[in-house]
């Protein structure tokens, strides 16, 4: 599995993590094409049974775009706080997926893969 990253405004950071750090940029912006993998349904883990039971996966060479942002502290409630929505790269070599998301045959060290996802408010660490 792989990704071609097309464009990102954030080559200092790890391609890993989503969210922008409490200082720094205040907005992520990458484009990628390759393997789009993850599951279908809610309520499911990502690393603890009970795993998702239907997954899907294809190759996209169409751009895929990913976005990442910090609210600004002064905002009641939500600053300081961060988002993101698009298609968010994972590392699929880690050792739990083989489980349940793809067979150990497709991936080897350093495999990525990117999911649609959106996450409005998250905590920066």
């Amino acid at each position: 599995m792989k990704i071609e990253i097309i464009y990102r405004n954030d080559p200092e950071r790890e391609l890993t993590d989503p969210l922008p750090e409490p200082t720094g940029r205040s907005v992520v912006f990458r484009i990628y094409k390759g393997d789009v993998l993850g599951p279908f349904g809610f309520g499911k883990s990502w690393f603890n049974p009970p795993f998702y039971s239907r997954v899907f996966h294809f190759y996209s060479y169409l751009p895929l775009p990913f976005i990442a942002w910090r609210y600004p502290s002064w905002i009641p409630f939500i600053g300081g706080k961060a988002g993101y929505m698009g298609f968010k790269l994972y590392g699929v070599d880690h050792e739990v997926y083989s489980e349940w998301l793809t067979t150990p045959d497709e991936i080897f060290d350093g495999s990525q893969a990117v999911v649609p996802t959106i996450r409005p408010f998250a905590t920066i660490k």
